[in-house]
C-alpha cells in the first residue's frame, strides 16, 4: 500500500483532531463529512489521544459502521484493561501488606483507587506505585 503525501496526512491529522476535540467539548448531532481516508486517520487520532471510550460515550452521531465498530472495540479493550489493572493492584496491595511493605498508588492508579472515573473512561496501560515512608 502506498501512503499519500505527508502533507495530506498532516492535514487530515489536524482536521480530524480538531473536529473530535470539538465533539468532546460540545457534541453535535451530525457526523463529519469525511473521506474513507479521513475516517482511518480519525481512528488513529482517537487511539493516539486515548479518547476512544470518551467518544463512544459522548458522541451523538454514529458515523460509518467501521467507526462504530472501532469505538466499541476500543471501549471493550479499555474496560478489560481497567479490570485487569484493578485486579493486579489488589494483588500487589495484598502481597505488600503481607510483607509489611507500605506502598502508595501514583497517577492513574491513584485515580483508579479514588473512583474518579468509571471503567473504560480513562486509558491506563501501566501501574505506578511508590514505596511509602511511614
Amino acid at each position: 500500500m502506498q501512503l499519500p503525501p505527508l502533507t495530506k496526512i498532516a492535514a487530515a491529522l489536524r482536521k480530524t483532531t480538531e473536529v473530535l476535540a470539538r465533539e468532546l467539548a460540545v457534541p453535535t448531532n451530525e457526523p463529519p463529512l469525511w473521506t474513507e481516508f479521513e475516517w482511518h486517520i480519525a481512528r488513529a487520532v482517537t487511539a493516539m489521544q486515548g479518547v476512544s471510550s470518551l467518544l463512544y460515550a459522548r458522541l451523538r452521531w454514529e458515523g460509518p459502521e467501521s467507526w462504530r465498530r472501532f469505538l466499541h472495540e476500543q471501549r471493550d479493550q479499555s474496560v478489560g484493561r481497567h479490570l485487569q489493572i484493578a485486579r493486579l493492584l489488589e494483588a500487589i496491595d495484598s502481597q505488600a501488606r503481607c510483607e509489611g511493605v507500605a506502598l502508595v498508588a501514583l497517577k492513574g492508579a491513584a485515580l483508579l483507587a479514588s473512583e474518579i472515573y468509571a471503567a473504560g473512561e480513562r486509558p491506563m496501560g501501566d501501574i505506578e506505585i511508590g514505596r511509602a515512608h511511614v
